[in-house]
């Protein structure tokens, strides 16, 4: 991609080359949030942490791939937001940065939230956002999300967050993700747009045996710390293409 060229550029020349930028937009897994602490009377506090999330091992990884050459990474996620609110704040957190690339995540508050009646407006509003970010120049890579609770975990003891969980982990059995990937696909294939696909690894893992139930950090669909890296490890993968 054309990122790493530039990268590899200001690697051997910063004088001459600018520092690249790379803006991550999307909802609360790109923000960085973990657990949820669990307030009462329905009220709940993300737990937030800035190092261990996806990105910030990518940009680790960049960096120690290439020290002289720092990208600037700028964290454009924001909790429970989805597509139609990414469309709201495109040009603040995103155009206005003028990216290199741009690592597009959104999938789960269009899905569970919306329901099946909105993947047609969640795939024209990946249209627009896709429009948008190449008017600029920028490339793009489309993130995919892990898989969700398959059961309702024993650990969750808040009623309104088993309900949750369990409304999420019927209407994935139910077919609704692979109904949304399906237009998702159907989009970046229309924009030569690459995918992270984490979700389709994390169906690997499922289907060898592994417990990704476990490897969810609120019990329900956000990601552990260390399982961020594997995400940054297919981040990279594809930028180096």
């Amino acid at each position: 991609m054309k990122i790493i060229e530039k990268i590899s550029a200001r690697e051997k020349d910063d004088k001459n080359n600018k520092i690249p930028k790379i803006v991550v937009f999307g909802d609360s897994c790109t923000q960085g949030c973990f657990e949820l602490i669990t307030l009462g009377d329905g009220k709940y506090v993300p737990v937030n942490d800035k190092n261990a999330v996806y990105h910030a091992y990518l940009k680790n990884m960049l960096l120690d791939l290439y020290p002289k050459a720092p990208v600037t990474f700028v964290n454009a996620g924001i909790n429970g937001d989805d597509t139609e609110g990414g469309l709201k704040r495109i040009e603040r957190d995103v155009i206005s940065e003028n990216p290199d690339l741009v690592i597009v995540s959104f999938l789960p508050n269009d899905c569970v939230v919306r329901g099946w009646d909105y993947a047609d407006t969640y795939e024209e509003n990946l249209r627009k956002i896709f429009t948008k970010i190449r008017e600029t120049g920028s490339e793009i890579i489309f993130l995919t999300h892990t898989l969700s609770c398959m059961e309702v975990s024993p650990k969750i003891t808040d009623p309104t967050l088993r309900t949750i969980a369990a409304d999420i982990r019927d209407k994935q059995k139910a077919g609704l993700n692979d109904y949304y990937r399906e237009r998702l696909f159907k989009v970046t294939k229309e924009f030569s747009v690459p995918v992270c696909d984490i979700n389709e690894s994390w169906r690997t893992l499922y289907n060898s045996g592994v417990d990704t139930d476990r490897l969810l950090s609120n019990h329900i669909n956000h990601p552990t710390r260390n399982m961020g890296k594997m995400t940054a490890q297919m981040l990279l993968d594809i930028m180096l293409k």
